[in-house]
């Protein structure tokens, strides 16, 4: 009997006969004869690449409509908005953001940060390190729960073309459900109804990672666990409604996305680098000037009524739209006027309720404004108040004892005047009254989102847990990369671009309170204070909200 190495040797010689074959014994080239011409070696025939595309898209959310430019070719991509461009290199591994009046560009890196060495600690030091201050014993459990997030797709099956691809019809509901336990109580139902198509595949195209959004300091953290429903298909966004319910169904939110033009052809290469003679920087207030003038980075993605680098929508039925001045700042203190006016307008942006800036330099004016914008009201802010004082002794080192690491030096107080007029009365305010807020419990990160909603209010209003928590593009990753909770699915490459830039600049280095841009305000002081105000002026769009809703429009 053959040995049993042998045996395996035989078996695997024996499902091999060729390769075998070729090795053992390899043919003897035939002689050439004379004079016979060499043959050419045979070249290998590379696949052709995906075909470019040229893609334009609107998004309508409120009474804004903005517009997006998509280019794709090859390993490229570039996303045109109002007044900024993202231009993702996906073969240099690095996205570049490029702003094209002031001629300056940003670079950052998509390799994600290597990961820190793993820290050694004593065992004295292991059982302190999340004790709080002031005390001692054994470190607290971590604190937090569990989040389900399930979502149901379902396609309807209907079909049809679009730009000359079959379109399916599919929706999808995403429920986000926190247990007894969890840090964010809060629950959503995000509803889409979209049309999807199949573009042609891409490789993939690792996004930059974004800043991590500092700690709350509260030691509390949960556990995501999602889940899916159904297999049906997605794809390319070629048209949806996305609807948003939060607050127990108090709040709810519509973003309208459609591609208004899509075509196949070659694109330029030079679309997809940086422009001669532009000068490279940092920072985002240094890459968009316009953030002095308070400005924010969601006006240079989404674009603005202000400035008219967005339009706006037709009116639906049933809606309430209110016009909001720039806000008057009497404080004695600098503060950035046009954020100040958006965080205004985001706080009106339930429905029934819609809310877009007007302008004038009379009240006149401003009710001409709002006519031609199909407002029915006109809200006129004042910031009247703005103090700052050192925090209660007594409270503050309680604070300190139970491990509240937000516990902040000062105290600012704000208080905002406010009326209220119908558009073409301008005698008689339907409302006048005054809003009140105190930074003295802490700003921790859920306020510094809420204050700031205002400047990503277009995709926020989606779900911000699903674009800003993991990855944002979702089955997008062959445009920019990136994996995704499932909400995220429901987005285009250009939406999905600009939840990159949103992210990139949440938090950034120079931006003052995250995601608001507040050059000259990077000082804990005067982030607190400007968040102060613009938590007052949020109360008063819900007071107006709830005045309305009392008695209508008449």
């Amino acid at each position: 009997m053959l040995p049993r190495e042998l045996v395996a040797c035989v078996l695997v010689l024996s499902a091999v006969p060729w390769a075998s074959a070729q090795t053992s014994a390899p043919r003897k080239a035939s002689p050439r004869k004379a004079g016979a011409p060499l043959r050419p070696a045979e070249k290998k025939v590379e696949p052709p690449g995906p075909p470019d595309l040229a893609i334009h898209s609107t998004y309508t959310t409120g009474a804004q409509v903005s517009v997006n430019r998509t280019y794709l070719k090859g390993a490229r991509q570039r996303f045109e908005f109002p007044g900024l461009t993202l231009i993702a290199q996906c073969d240099g591994k690095r996205t570049v953001q490029v702003n094209d009046a002031a001629r300056r560009f940003m670079v950052a890196s998509s390799t994600p940060p290597a990961p820190s060495a793993p820290r050694v600690e004593a065992a004295e030091d292991e059982a302190t390190l999340d004790m709080p201050a002031g005390a001692g014993g054994p470190a607290a459990a971590p604190r937090g729960g569990m989040v389900v997030e399930t979502t149901t797709l379902t396609d309807t099956g209907e079909r049809k073309p679009m730009f000359g691809f079959e379109a399916r019809r599919v929706k999808t509901v995403t429920v986000r459900q926190p247990d007894a336990n969890a840090c964010d109580q809060a629950a959503s139902r995000v509803e889409t109804d979209g049309w999807y198509a199949d573009l042609p595949e891409r490789s993939a195209c690792v996004a930059a990672p974004a800043p991590p959004v500092p700690a709350a300091g509260t030691g509390c953290s949960d556990r995501l666990e999602t889940r899916q429903v159904g297999e049906a298909k997605l794809g390319f966004a070629l048209r949806s409604t996305i609807t948003t319910t939060t607050d127990e169904g108090k709040d709810v939110r519509t973003v309208d996305l459609e591609v208004t033009d899509l075509k196949v052809g070659p694109l330029d290469a030079a679309l997809f680098e940086v422009p001669p003679g532009y000068t490279e920087v940092k920072t985002h207030p240094e890459l968009l000037p316009a953030l002095a003038d308070g400005s924010s980075v969601a006006e240079a993605v989404f674009g603005s009524l202000s400035n008219g680098t967005s339009t706006v929508a037709p009116k639906k039925p049933g809606v309430i739209r209110i016009g909001v001045a720039a806000p008057v700042n009497k404080s004695g203190r600098p503060l950035p006027v046009a954020m100040l006016r958006g965080n205004l307008v985001a706080s009106l942006g339930k429905a029934p309720f819609e809310a877009l800036p007007v302008t004038g330099a009379t009240p006149a004016e401003v009710d001409r404004d709002a006519a031609g914008k199909a407002c029915d009201f006109v809200l006129h802010a004042e910031v009247a108040e703005l103090k700052t004082s050192k925090p209660n002794k007594v409270g503050g080192m309680l604070r300190r004892v139970s491990g509240d690491a937000s516990v902040p030096s000062e105290v600012h107080n704000a208080r905002v005047h406010y009326t209220l007029n119908a558009v073409g009365v301008q005698g008689k305010p339907r409302l006048a009254a005054e809003a009140k807020a105190s930074s003295g419990g802490g700003f921790g990160v859920g306020s510094a989102l809420r204050v700031a909603k205002f400047a990503g209010s277009l995709y926020l209003g989606m779900t911000a847990r699903g674009m800003l928590g993991g990855g944002m593009m979702g089955p997008y990753s062959s445009f920019m990369g990136g994996g995704g909770g499932l909400a995220a699915r429901v987005m285009n490459p250009g939406l999905g671009a600009a939840a990159s830039v949103m992210s990139q600049a949440m938090g950034a280095p120079g931006m003052g309170v995250p995601g608001m841009g507040l050059p000259g305000m990077e000082d804990a002081s005067s982030q607190r204070a400007t968040q102060t105000v613009h938590e007052a002026l949020s109360k008063a769009g819900k007071q107006v909200a709830e005045e309305l809703k009392k008695k209508g429009r008449s």
